[in-house]
């Protein structure tokens, strides 16, 4: 797709191009024109990134026919909202992959079998040039924006690159744990597995869902503002009432030590709403202020337009 910033410079660079020409020919005067050339030039190329998306926010670009698909087969809360509510999910899809850098690691960096799609990465200079699954891609996408699907700022702009490991990984924080997802503000990291991604979808939601307990998580970490409720002593009893997921059981799966209760809650608000409302109705009544949807209405979720 044509980056708006790189049509808008590309006259510039031409007529940079044209006077670097005239000055070697000897016309010595036109290096003030040189100057009134450049000083847009590097403007505009220093700010094409902002540039970029004021452009898609103004006129958003249309997502992809097999991506559209794919939302339809695999993603049940896109199945359920109304056409306006579908169309506003493709548009944010399609502005989320425009916004986030996808970074896969190991085999999924190797390349795609023959007829497989994907969606290329940015390459870097610490990983190896590939290309994500576009499912994985979608999977990803699909759960940022869902989670934040009543909100108008849905992009957690604190974490703007996804590193997708094919199974659990190490890393400089947790070095002995061979774990499922991680959060790194720092670098503005997010970090899952594939096997995770797969795990959940393929199981129809019954599994744990480590997508949303790492966006869950992130999104705690993108909004320090928040007045958050205060978790019940005995949450982790209540969490495993609405999930069957003990906190031992939930631990071991995702293998990091001292996992908070605030992530996995948020996660699932997300997938377990009807048993959430039930078991924990204040903390729901909570939440659904705080992200401005009630998951458990699935034809309407959003309850107002505001925001964050």
């Amino acid at each position: 797709m044509i980056q708006p910033s790189r049509v808008l410079l590309a006259p510039f660079v031409m007529l940079i191009a044209y006077i670097g020409y005239m000055l070697y020919d000897g016309y010595a005067h036109y290096l003030m024109y040189l100057v009134i050339a450049g000083v847009p030039a590097i403007t505009i190329y220093f700010l094409r990134a902002e540039i970029d998306w004021w452009w898609w926010t103004k006129f958003p670009p249309k997502l992809a026919n097999p991506f559209v698909n794919f939302l339809r087969e695999h993603i049940p809360f896109y199945q359920n909202i109304s056409a306006a509510d579908k169309q506003k999910f493709q548009t944010r899809i399609a502005l989320f992959l425009r916004g986030n850098e996808f970074m896969p690691m190991a085999e999924l960096a190797q390349g795609l079998e023959e007829g497989e799609k994907a969606f290329t990465g940015m390459k870097t200079d610490d990983r190896p040039e590939g290309a994500l699954p576009s499912d994985l891609m979608l999977l990803i996408a699909a759960t940022c924006v869902q989670m934040t699907f009543g909100l108008k700022k849905f992009l957690l702009d604190k974490f703007d690159h996804i590193i997708v490991y094919p199974r659990p990984f190490p890393s400089p924080t947790y070095p002995e744990h061979f774990h499922l997802c991680e959060t790194f503000k720092e670098d503005r990291v997010l970090m899952i597995t594939s096997e995770a991604l797969y795990h959940y979808y393929n199981s129809k939601q019954k599994a744990y869902s480590v997508g949303f307990h790492l966006y869950g998580e992130a999104f705690v970490e993108n909004y320090p503002k928040i007045q958050w409720p205060t978790l019940e002593k005995d949450i982790w009893d209540k969490l495993q009432l609405i999930s069957g997921y003990s906190s031992d059981r939930i631990h071991t799966y995702i293998n990091i030590p001292l996992i908070s209760a605030r992530p996995v809650s948020i996660s699932l608000f997300f997938t377990h709403s009807e048993k959430f409302k039930e078991i924990l109705p204040n903390l729901y009544v909570a939440y659904t202020k705080i992200f401005n949807q009630d998951p458990s209405s699935v034809h309407k979720p959003v309850l107002e337009n505001r925001e964050l």
